[in-house]
């Protein structure tokens, strides 16, 4: 770098540095580290899904201890519990699915219950047989 060009800012040695860093960004000749953007991230083909399109879902699957049809009869409870305050008593989790016109299924379920006071869905479905989720991660 010619004398009359320096900043003095960091010092020649510096200076001379960073001018050769920028050097190919200056000059536009190929491909430098600032331009990796430029180039795509490869998609994996794992199980044949692309997870970045639109609609992608993993499979389906249940956690350790429960099959897919407690996933959805536990599914099918939460729904009708929907907005309950818990924790909540046995007659209160019934009141509030009755109030919401649960199926005469999930009714019988919740006055199978037993009477005692619940802190949350996992622990009604615990209750219900329907098994405990712990991480899905």
């Amino acid at each position: 770098m010619p004398e009359g060009d320096r900043t003095g800012k960091h010092g020649p040695k510096l200076d001379d540095e960073m001018g050769h860093e920028a050097e190919g960004m200056v000059r536009g000749g190929g491909p430098t580290h600032a331009e990796e953007w430029r180039q795509p991230e490869p998609v994996s083909d794992e199980l044949g899904r692309d997870p970045t399109s639109r609609g992608a879902s993993m499979p389906p699957g249940a956690p350790p201890g429960m099959d897919p049809g407690d996933v959805q009869t536990r599914s099918a409870v939460a729904q009708s519990l929907l907005g309950v305050r818990y924790p909540a008593s046995r007659s209160e989790l019934i009141d509030h699915a009755a109030a919401g016109h649960a199926t005469d299924t999930i009714m019988s379920m919740l006055e199978r219950l037993p009477d005692r006071d619940y802190e949350n869905m996992a622990d009604v479905g615990e209750a219900l047989g329907l098994g405990r989720e712990r991480h899905r991660f």
